[in-house]
Protein backbone atom coordinates (compact mmCIF):
# COMPACT_ATOMS: atom_id res chain seq x y z
CA UNK A 1 0.00 0.00 0.00
CA UNK A 2 1.22 3.57 -0.85
CA UNK A 3 2.37 5.77 1.83
CA UNK A 4 -0.87 8.80 2.44
CA UNK A 5 0.77 12.10 3.57
CA UNK A 6 -1.37 13.58 6.00
CA UNK A 7 -1.66 17.06 7.04
CA UNK A 8 -3.92 19.09 9.21
CA UNK A 9 -5.36 22.88 8.69
CA UNK A 10 -7.79 24.56 10.76
CA UNK A 11 -9.73 27.34 8.88
CA UNK A 12 -9.44 29.43 11.63
CA UNK A 13 -11.34 32.81 10.39
CA UNK A 14 -8.93 32.87 6.94
CA UNK A 15 -11.26 34.02 4.17
CA UNK A 16 -11.76 31.17 1.22
CA UNK A 17 -9.36 32.63 -0.84
CA UNK A 18 -6.04 32.36 1.66
CA UNK A 19 -7.95 28.95 2.63
CA UNK A 20 -7.58 27.53 -1.18
CA UNK A 21 -4.14 29.28 -1.44
CA UNK A 22 -2.82 27.36 1.64
CA UNK A 23 -4.24 23.89 0.68
CA UNK A 24 -2.96 24.48 -2.74
CA UNK A 25 0.31 25.63 -1.83
CA UNK A 26 0.87 22.02 0.24
CA UNK A 27 -0.23 20.17 -3.02
CA UNK A 28 -3.26 19.02 -1.08
CA UNK A 29 -6.28 16.89 -3.38
CA UNK A 30 -8.58 15.74 -0.70
CA UNK A 31 -10.01 17.10 2.60
CA UNK A 32 -11.56 14.87 5.22
CA UNK A 33 -13.45 17.09 7.55
CA UNK A 34 -13.51 15.62 10.98
CA UNK A 35 -15.76 18.20 12.91
CA UNK A 36 -18.30 16.97 14.80
CA UNK A 37 -20.75 20.27 13.64
CA UNK A 38 -18.97 21.21 10.16
CA UNK A 39 -21.06 24.85 10.61
CA UNK A 40 -20.02 28.34 10.82
CA UNK A 41 -22.00 31.35 11.30
CA UNK A 42 -18.88 33.42 10.97
CA UNK A 43 -17.56 32.11 8.34
CA UNK A 44 -20.32 30.40 6.40
CA UNK A 45 -17.76 29.13 3.12
CA UNK A 46 -17.07 26.37 5.58
CA UNK A 47 -20.18 24.75 6.18
CA UNK A 48 -20.59 21.33 5.13
CA UNK A 49 -22.15 21.98 1.99
CA UNK A 50 -20.22 24.89 0.88
CA UNK A 51 -16.81 23.66 1.35
CA UNK A 52 -17.84 19.96 -0.55
CA UNK A 53 -18.99 22.60 -3.53
CA UNK A 54 -16.06 24.96 -3.59
CA UNK A 55 -13.44 22.03 -2.92
CA UNK A 56 -14.22 20.32 -5.96
CA UNK A 57 -14.63 23.04 -7.87
CA UNK A 58 -11.12 23.85 -6.68
CA UNK A 59 -9.95 19.82 -8.03
CA UNK A 60 -10.11 19.16 -4.27
CA UNK A 61 -11.94 16.02 -2.90
CA UNK A 62 -14.00 15.96 0.29
CA UNK A 63 -15.24 13.85 3.09
CA UNK A 64 -17.16 13.98 5.91
CA UNK A 65 -15.94 11.97 8.82
CA UNK A 66 -17.00 13.97 11.69
CA UNK A 67 -19.22 11.03 12.62
CA UNK A 68 -16.17 8.63 12.70
CA UNK A 69 -13.65 11.00 14.06
CA UNK A 70 -15.10 14.45 15.37
CA UNK A 71 -14.76 15.08 19.58
CA UNK A 72 -18.15 14.89 20.31
CA UNK A 73 -19.92 11.27 19.28
CA UNK A 74 -23.94 11.10 19.98
CA UNK A 75 -23.51 8.11 22.11
CA UNK A 76 -23.76 8.85 25.78
CA UNK A 77 -21.55 6.16 26.48
CA UNK A 78 -18.52 8.20 25.39
CA UNK A 79 -19.09 10.57 28.21
CA UNK A 80 -18.06 10.57 32.17
CA UNK A 81 -19.75 13.58 33.35
CA UNK A 82 -20.40 15.45 30.42
CA UNK A 83 -16.94 15.19 29.00
CA UNK A 84 -15.55 13.50 26.08
CA UNK A 85 -13.51 10.15 26.66
CA UNK A 86 -11.59 9.86 24.11
CA UNK A 87 -9.79 6.83 25.93
CA UNK A 88 -13.11 4.74 25.76
CA UNK A 89 -13.64 5.63 22.07
CA UNK A 90 -10.09 4.44 20.99
CA UNK A 91 -11.30 1.25 22.12
CA UNK A 92 -13.94 0.43 19.82
CA UNK A 93 -13.06 -0.88 16.52
CA UNK A 94 -16.59 0.22 14.69
CA UNK A 95 -15.52 3.87 15.27
CA UNK A 96 -12.53 3.36 13.08
CA UNK A 97 -14.11 0.89 10.36
CA UNK A 98 -16.34 3.60 8.34
CA UNK A 99 -13.52 6.14 8.81
CA UNK A 100 -10.94 3.34 6.60
CA UNK A 101 -13.09 3.18 4.41
CA UNK A 102 -14.34 6.41 3.88
CA UNK A 103 -10.11 7.25 3.71
CA UNK A 104 -10.10 4.59 0.81
CA UNK A 105 -13.01 6.14 -1.44
CA UNK A 106 -11.51 9.55 -0.78
CA UNK A 107 -8.04 8.30 -1.76
CA UNK A 108 -9.40 6.93 -4.76
CA UNK A 109 -10.72 10.12 -6.14
CA UNK A 110 -14.09 9.04 -6.23
CA UNK A 111 -15.44 11.03 -2.85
Amino acid sequence: MEAVEVLTIGHSTHPWERFVALLQGAKVNAVADVRTSPYSGHTPHFNRDKLHDELRREGISYVFLGKELGGRPDERTFYCEGIADYERMAQVPELGKEAQHRAHVLRAGSA
